[in-house]
């Protein structure tokens, strides 16, 4: 029996239902570009596989189907979009967009969604709208992913090189400004929708960092807390995701920003 079918009739379709719906949107799943070209494969071979991909199944499924429509329409764009370095980083931009969703719906928001795309073709507006105690919240969701030196080891890497771990101790002063940079075009976004700053404002940001393991994770949390705290952004809030912890019982916490797994 094939594979590919058998699975796709095994609970799994049952536990990973939206990400079956992505899969099932692919133009060609034998194209070496495809995202999904191997995922039901990988679901049966790994149990790690399977537990990054809950993550992101709960994200996805905290959306209603509104917002589940607008948000498969547009990743869709981007499951056969793979670029040399930095593979499917577009895709899950975009699917990152549901970790803000998700976060605004456990704060006690409602009436969340997307804001148009038409909407944004326009001006450059924030990614979600909702409502909390009557207040208009907005929020901007941001990735920051690895550098590009990190992006070409990972590459090499997947091309069977031997590579020893390069991890930095610190975080540079290049990922320090690059979160900079992102926050301030993340308060313009907020500020185009909400010039007179009377709605609460958040900035959402998925951090990726070159220390894919997460050893010094901690580390980097402190350092770009230091870093906030001596280069305050004003008018939001700050709320960092850190893309994977691999550590079961580590938790996170700033002073100028709040630190949420999703």
């Amino acid at each position: 029996m094939d594979t590919q079918t058998d699975i796709t009739q095994s609970p799994f379709a049952e536990i990973f239902p939206r990400l079956y719906e992505l899969r099932d949107a692919v133009p060609d799943l034998t194209h070496p570009d495809a995202y999904f070209q191997h995922f039901a494969e990988r679901l049966v071979e790994s149990e790690h596989v399977r537990s990054l991909y809950l993550k992101v199944e709960r994200s996805l499924g905290a959306l209603d189907p509104e917002a589940w429509r607008d948000l498969k329409e547009r990743a869709s764009l981007y499951l056969m979009v793979r670029d040399p370095k930095r593979g499917w980083q577009a895709l899950f931009n975009t699917l990152n967009e549901a970790k803000g969703y998700a976060y605004l719906q456990s704060s006690g928001c409602t009436d969340i969604g997307f804001i148009g795309r038409a909407k944004k073709k326009k001006k450059k507006t924030p990614d979600l709208r909702a409502i909390q105690d009557r207040t208009s919240v907005l929020c901007e969701v941001k990735t920051i992913n690895v550098s590009q030196d990190e992006a070409e080891r990972r590459t090499q890497i997947a091309h069977g090189a031997v590579l020893g771990s390069s991890a930095a101790l610190q975080l540079t002063a290049e990922m320090l400004k690059k979160v900079s940079v992102t926050l301030q075009h993340a308060i313009e976004q907020l500020d185009y929708e909400d010039p007179q700053r009377t709605a609460r404002r958040i900035v959402f940001t998925v951090l990726n960092f070159d220390d894919w393991v997460g050893d010094y994770q901690t580390e980097y949390i402190a350092n770009l807390d230091a870093h906030l705290l001596a280069n305050p952004v004003a008018s939001a809030e700050l709320v960092f995701c850190p893309a994977s912890n691999l550590f079961a019982n580590r938790r996170f916490t700033m002073q100028s920003a709040t630190v949420v797994e999703i």
